[in-house]
């Protein structure tokens, strides 16, 4: 668990999609590309697991600041966070009870966000 923090980007996964996502957002690339490139070509695209809550999380963020969020991504970690998949990944690994509270607490307030668009979506420069 490469994590520094409870917050959604305080992990090395975020860390990567974000830095790989902003490079191909230099390319021009459109929404439906960089769909294509994170998704459609992902080989997590189908999976979810512990190991890829952080990866699904990452993705959903970075759509949601361009406002192009994907019904089928944010149901992906709707359902991540509503089941508590991540809140028993984060006990199995041994995460004491105030990071585990803390954590809960982000995620809902992920969810929240996420589930509204975006008041002034993200180009290249604000990233």
């Amino acid at each position: 668990m490469g994590t520094w923090g409870t917050d959604i980007q305080d992990n090395d996964i975020y860390a990567d999609v974000e830095s790989e996502f902003l490079e191909q957002l230099a390319e021009n690339k459109t929404p439906k590309e960089l769909y294509k490139y994170f998704i459609e070509d992902s080989d997590f695209n189908e999976e979810i697991s512990e190991e890829t809550h952080d990866w699904w999380f990452a993705i959903a963020d970075v759509f949601w600041k361009i406002d192009h969020l994907d019904t089928r991504v944010f149901l992906i970690v709707k359902n991540i966070i509503e089941t508590k998949a991540d809140i028993i990944y984060w006990k199995d690994c041994d995460a004491d009870e105030e990071d585990i509270q803390e954590r809960e607490e982000v995620l809902k307030q992920f969810l929240n966000k996420i589930s509204k668009p975006i008041e002034k979506p993200m180009v290249y420069d604000d990233f």
